[in-house]
């Protein structure tokens, strides 16, 4: 089987692919910003960088993944009036559109496949406000709400 995990290089995503490794049924691919010793099969991108995470969609999507883990995220608590357009783009990139890009990108192999796994790491902060993490919190309800909506129609 083949799994995708975001996210990689530290803390969750780099203990789940500790964990994915130790079964041989795995091969196991990976996105992050930077190289990584994690695993040989790395793709760079920026997932905060649409331009990016659109070219890499191809590729992903020629890999013909069984399990998507969108691990990936993040943000820096700041003030709502100093994030400028580019900070909240960014934020709202990362930790919304990038991962439904990538479910897009596995849906239709795994739908052919009649099988597939698809599981978004979020954060309390998407069902209850944080302070200075506004951007982030929203982002990830808006993810949680489109997986549960796509969770619908697929497993009908």
């Amino acid at each position: 089987m083949r799994v995708l995990v975001t996210g990689t290089t530290q803390g969750i995503g780099y203990e789940i692919v500790q964990k994915l490794k130790e079964n041989a049924d795995y091969e196991i691919f990976t996105i992050n910003r930077r190289e990584t010793e994690n695993n040989e099969h790395n793709i760079i991108c920026d997932l905060s960088n649409i331009s990016q995470v659109e070219s890499i969609c191809s590729v992903v999507r020629e890999l013909q993944i069984d399990i998507l883990i969108n691990n990936a995220g993040g943000s820096s608590p700041m003030r709502l009036e100093d994030l400028t357009a580019t900070d909240i783009m960014e934020r709202i990139n990362l930790n919304f559109v990038a991962p439904t890009l990538l479910m897009q990108a596995v849906i239709p192999h795994m739908k052919g496949k009649k099988y597939g796994r698809i599981i978004n790491i979020s954060s309390v902060t998407g069902k209850t406000p944080v302070p200075y993490l506004h951007i982030y919190g929203a982002a990830k309800a808006a993810l949680d709400n489109v997986m549960q909506s796509t969770a619908c129609y697929l497993s009908n």
